[in-house]
This record gives structure tokens, C-alpha cells and sequence, in this order.
């Protein structure tokens, strides 16, 4: 391993940059006692960086996530998971997801629009449409009712373009 930066006893402490052995994983930040604790950077071998809070060495609060894939995530973590209310997805096709996460998933309130101007809003469950939502499609018609595990159930109503 490789660090660069400040220490006290001995210890990494303050502010620096740690190079893991297996050289996969390189961390830019702040230490405490030995401890990623605070604002830092994680940056992974696949391009994958993670900037934000840690504590007590663990991705948990605030940050963003990056993805080789064009995958981009803004919102809380825990434990290194996307986890809580005001989370935010975007992906290199243009559709962006807004509000909550669940162990890495949409989960809970939430409004998806996609790159072809389609757009959901509602309850959302392990990242389908579950509960109550409103769907438009690209041509204009409008659902708006129960969702079962991405599909339209129950009651609802569909009204088309023209209205």
C-alpha cells in the first residue's frame, strides 16, 4: 500500500491519499485515527467514483456516485447503499429518476422520465411501478391508477392524446 498525506502517531490523520495493495481501489480524503471519517473520494479500478461523506469508514451520508456506464447517482447512502428520500439517478440515455431509494433500488415515492419523454410518477417497489402512479406515454395518453410489479392493475384510467 501507498499513503501520502498526514498523520499523528503514526496514524493516518488529516487529510490524504491511500493506494490499496491490490491497487484496485485508491482513496483521496479526510482520516481520522486511521479512519476514513469525513469528506472523501473512493475511486474504483472500473472507473466507478464515489465522492462524498464517510463515517467511521463507511460510505454513509451525502454524495455522488459515477459509473463507466454514464450512470450518475446524487443522494444519501448507507453503508455504501443507495439509501433514502431524496435520491436522483441519471443515465446516459437522458432518463432520470427522482425520489426514493431502497437498498439500491426506487423504492417508495418517485417520478421516472425517460430519454423518449415518457414519464411515470408514483409508488414505485424494488424498481418497478407498484401502488398508486400516473404514466404518460410518448404519444400523449395518460394512465393513471394501480400498478402491480410494472403493470397496469385494478382500477384505473386511461384517457388517450386527443383526451
Amino acid at each position: 500500500y501507498m499513503y501520502k498525506g498526514t498523520t499523528r502517531n503514526h496514524v493516518r490523520h488529516g487529510t490524504g491519499t491511500y493506494v490499496y495493495t491490490n491497487k484496485y481501489f485508491t482513496y483521496s480524503g479526510e482520516w481520522v485515527d486511521g479512519i476514513k471519517h469525513g469528506r472523501g473520494r473512493f475511486i474504483l479500478g472500473d472507473g466507478t467514483v464515489y465522492d462524498g461523506q464517510f463515517d467511521q469508514g463507511e460510505m454513509t451520508g451525502h454524495a455522488t456516485k459515477a459509473w463507466p456506464d454514464g450512470r450518475k447517482y446524487d443522494g444519501p447512502f448507507i453503508m455504501g447503499v443507495m439509501d433514502g428520500d431524496e435520491g436522483r439517478m441519471t443515465f446516459r440515455d437522458g432518463s432520470e429518476y427522482r425520489g426514493q431509494f431502497r437498498r439500491n433500488m426506487f423504492h417508495g415515492q418517485g417520478a421516472l422520465t425517460s430519454g423518449d419523454n415518457e414519464k411515470y410518477e408514483g409508488d414505485f417497489f424494488n424498481h418497478k411501478f407498484h401502488g398508486h402512479g400516473r404514466r404518460t406515454y410518448d404519444d400523449g395518453a395518460v394512465y393513471e391508477g394501480g400498478w402491480s410489479e410494472g403493470s397496469r392493475t385494478g382500477r384505473g384510467r386511461m384517457q388517450g392524446p386527443d383526451g
